[in-house]
């Protein structure tokens, strides 16, 4: 093969498709950013929940919360918390430890 000389020979790379402009609707409804008081049981099914919602609001890491739940490791927590019951339970016992309420 010989070498290109002239750059007019090198093709032009496909160029993307152009997408189709997105039809203008109204704009979307301002979500309002829960608190943890507004967390309801249904919430909170399960421990996973607990770690997720946790991080969320204080950004504790899990070992944080099985500690303070009296835990020694995670496996404990998920082996204790079975019931969507006993999660929810934990998520009050967290929140009351990082908000306590106020007399």
């Amino acid at each position: 093969m010989s070498p290109i000389k002239d750059v007019s020979d090198i093709r032009q790379m496909p160029t993307a498709r152009e997408v189709p402009a997105a039809e203008e609707g109204p704009p979307p409804e301002p979500v309002e950013e829960k608190t943890p008081d507004d967390v309801t049981e249904d919430d909170v099914p399960d421990m996973n929940a607990v770690f997720r919602i946790c991080f969320h609001f204080w950004e504790m890491q899990p070992i944080e919360i099985y500690g303070q739940l009296g835990y020694r490791t995670q496996v404990d927590a998920f082996t204790a918390m079975k019931t969507p019951r006993q999660a929810w339970e934990a998520w009050l016992t967290i929140k009351n430890i990082k908000q306590p309420k106020k007399e």
